[in-house]
């Protein structure tokens, strides 16, 4: 088992692009592999932050010219659009596939193949008839949070074991309790009941936020919900609670976050296959204490 110093995960935020394009567009943008290819990634780290600015600012908003936000706003749009481009030509191949083999009469023209698609793209694009504005825009939608999110979420868990050894290794006994080679699947992934405490504690101390919103803030930390210990990192506290719209970290109800088992079995693969690995791992961020900066959601200054 290797020891040492290791920079677990730094603050760039791509370690999950590939399965995020993956899912939506058909096709990883392969940043793990090739690093240069992340510009998306910071592009989008960059409208996020411009935004968050633009709601501070209000009335001021007139100030607001900073070129570099709109340059990165143009990086995103012009991946999104070369997506949306091949999906329309990728349909209409289709189509034409189609009508020469419903009409059952031999054609001299050469149609060309096209691979079989199951990306979220490929099933919205019939909907949207030639509105590719609009498409891009309900794509972004979705682009915006899946961006970064799974990858703070890990973070931020890996911030809190680091500093706490003794949970950790709960969460490498349950882990280890599957067998050190069995297949992480998805079953076996969401019965790792303290795995999933550990996921619900991190939410609870660092949770999403928004501008017009109940404050998750004070309500995951309410003393009258969840008890005194409120400001500790406590998984054990799932096995005893319940909560229902006084615990929502991917929201409810009809604009619930459709990505929510997504992201968390992402999170506890993750986190299980390092289980499997390291016995043990001991904080070595100079600072001891969560020092938060904001993206999509708050994560450590100091990367893990």
């Amino acid at each position: 088992m290797e020891t040492g110093d290791i920079h677990l995960i730094s603050t760039e935020p791509y370690q999950f692009l590939d399965t995020s394009t993956q899912f939506m567009f058909g096709e990883p943008i392969g940043c793990l592999l090739h690093p240069q290819r992340a510009k998306l990634a910071w592009a989008m780290t960059d409208v996020l932050r411009g935004l968050r600015f633009r709601l501070m600012m209000v009335r001021l908003l007139w100030l607001f010219r900073h070129k570099a936000w709109y340059d990165a706003i143009d990086v995103v749009h012009d991946y999104i659009n070369r997506h949306i481009d091949k999906a329309y030509g990728d349909l209409a191949r289709k189509q034409v596939a189609a009508e020469v083999a419903s009409s059952g009469k031999e054609s001299t023209a050469v149609v060309e193949e096209t691979p079989e698609r199951k990306d979220l793209l490929w099933f919205m694009v019939p909907h949207f008839g030639e509105d590719r504005e609009r498409l891009r825009s309900e794509m972004l939608v979705l682009f915006a949070p899946n961006n970064d999110t799974t990858a703070i979420l890990i973070r931020n868990v890996f911030c809190n074991l680091g500093r706490r050894a003794d949970i950790y290794a709960k969460v490498r006994k349950e882990v280890m309790s599957h067998g050190p080679d069995a297949p992480l699947t998805y079953e076996r992934l969401r019965s790792t009941k303290y795995l999933d405490a550990v996921l619900n504690e991190t939410h609870r101390l660092y949770p999403k936020g928004d501008a017009v919103r109940a404050d998750k803030v004070i309500m995951f930390r309410d003393k009258d919900l969840l008890g005194e210990d409120t400001d500790e990192f406590k998984p054990e506290r799932w096995y005893k609670l319940s909560p229902s719209w006084s615990f929502m970290p991917f929201g409810g109800g009809p604009r619930r976050c459709p990505a929510q088992t997504m992201a968390t079995v992402e999170a506890s693969y993750c986190i299980a296959r390092f289980a499997r690995r390291f016995k043990a791992i001991e904080n070595r961020d100079v600072n001891s204490f969560y020092v938060p900066i904001i993206r999509v959601s708050p994560v450590h200054k100091n990367g893990v």
